[in-house]
């Protein structure tokens, strides 16, 4: 899980981890590993996937700015 509070944006930089989508039945989670004294974030399966399948996680993020849900 990311800590509360935490933002990853990669609208400027970033791995193509910046692709993954967002829904409400997620095959993936986020998690936070330190290696060393480097803190990464962690794309962990919650099942096997398939050659081809897309890898969603739940953002779980609101913000003032109501936005439809396109899940």
């Amino acid at each position: 899980m990311i800590t509360a509070g935490w933002v990853i944006d990669g609208r400027n930089f970033g791995s193509e981890a910046r692709f993954i989508n967002s829904s409400h039945e997620p095959n993936c989670v986020l998690e936070t590993w330190w290696v060393g004294n480097t803190l990464h974030v962690v794309v962990r399966t919650l099942r096997a996937l398939s050659a081809g399948e897309e890898i969603l996680v739940y953002y779980n993020f609101s913000t003032d700015d109501k936005q439809e849900c396109l899940c």
